[in-house]
């Protein structure tokens, strides 16, 4: 009768043992020891074939220390060359054309008619409903505008840090007079934060190297002032926004779509001391090797090829879709190059089942999860024309 009752109640301890260490995966209970923190990067008009991990002609350490860390896609793909329609296919899953709302005037490209409902139910939503604590910091803030931001909670680049937490995050990152937005030293100072209430999930979104091209360096200036072949002064080229560049791209002669090009390279290296800025702040607090960090963009950007400048255009090209796709973490070998081709649809699937996060609504796209181990067979890659 004692071996019975003994038996008995080391059945229900198992049994109970089971359902909370299931629950810490997928229900309401997440512990810090058990669940790794996301940061997914989006670096705005960023083509992959400019970076040096991409064998490009840009300067970009701290992206190379990540692929370096972590697995790097050869083909990543956006599903389209605006803003508006990729950033809703990256964080649903689904193609933007899903929710398009025929008849909306389109006043901000393509954003102001696509429109995720409230019923669908969101990566960000459920990471929350798990203890995460959903983030983001924006330079961008078309995502809002479709709403597919569902689920986060804090915006961070609405914040400031106070004159005390703003010397210390500049003395711990050790931050010498480098003009930083007021949000992103706010996110920076907000990391080691967030890392003792561990899981978090927090996107950054970096506007640069978007058009204008108006790096800090200056020295690119004499250069080509003193080179000859530039007809204006190059203050006037730093000043052209996209709409600009795409109505004057076949009047600039060689040496001015040069000094452009490097306009926008030394963007793309300013860009990279702030990843660097990234990594450093998460390995303050504690938290590099447990948190998964995926870095991409949400379109690629024209130079001058094909007649066009900067996103969007009347044709899909290679510099447009063609993105970088890097991720690190636990879970992810290193110093890997994939060969797998990666669409943003897949994005949220495959972040998914990393986290070991069960949708509950389908997705167009599929969890690409085993690409980063194995290359897998090559699948068409869709772009969308809204």
């Amino acid at each position: 009768m004692l071996r019975a009752v003994v038996v008995l109640v080391c059945m229900c301890l198992y049994t109970c043992l089971t359902f909370l260490n299931t629950l810490a995966f997928s229900g309401g209970i997440l512990r810090s020891e058990t669940a790794s923190s996301v940061v997914l990067i989006v670096i705005d008009a960023l083509r992959s074939d400019v970076l040096g991990c991409y064998r490009g002609d840009a300067r970009s350490p701290s992206i190379d220390r990540l692929a370096e860390m972590g697995t790097r896609l050869s083909y990543a793909y956006s599903t389209s060359s605006y803003t508006g329609a990729s950033c809703v296919t990256m964080f649903t899953g689904n193609y933007p054309t899903l929710y398009a709302e025929k008849g909306r005037p389109a006043k901000n490209e393509d954003t102001e008619f696509l429109k995720v409902p409230d019923s669908h139910v969101s990566l960000f939503e459920q990471l929350g409903g798990l203890g995460y604590e959903v983030s983001c910091y924006l330079e961008n803030t078309i995502p809002e505008y479709s709403n597919s931001l569902q689920g986060v909670t804090r915006f961070l680049h609405r914040e400031t840090l106070n004159a005390e937490e703003l010397s210390k995050v500049q003395s711990k990152l050790n931050i010498q007079d480098y003009p930083l937005h007021p949000g992103f030293l706010a996110t920076l100072g907000y990391l080691p934060e967030a890392s003792d209430r561990q899981p978090f999930m927090l996107l950054i979104w970096i506007l640069d190297p978007h058009a204008p091209y108006d790096p800090l360096d200056k020295s690119l200036d004499r250069l080509y002032a003193e080179k000859g072949g530039l007809r204006s002064e190059p203050s006037y080229y730093r000043k052209l926004k996209g709409i600009d560049l795409k109505a004057r791209v076949l009047s600039f002669n060689q040496t001015e779509l040069e000094f452009l090009r490097r306009l926008y390279l030394a963007e793309v290296e300013g860009v990279d001391y702030r990843v660097g800025l990234i990594l450093k702040a998460l390995q303050i607090a504690g938290v590099l090797e447990n948190t998964y960090i995926i870095l991409t963009s949400d379109h690629g950007d024209a130079l001058g090829e094909h007649g066009w400048f900067c996103q969007g255009g009347p044709a899909f090209y290679d510099v447009v879709v063609h993105v970088p796709f890097i991720i690190a973490g636990p879970r992810i070998p290193k110093a890997k190059v994939s060969s797998t081709h990666i669409s943003h649809v897949e994005l949220v699937p495959t972040l998914a089942e990393l986290l070991g996060v069960t949708l509950r609504q389908p997705r167009q796209g599929k969890s690409m999860l085993q690409g980063f181990y194995t290359d897998l067979p090559d699948e068409p890659i869709y772009v969308c024309q809204l």
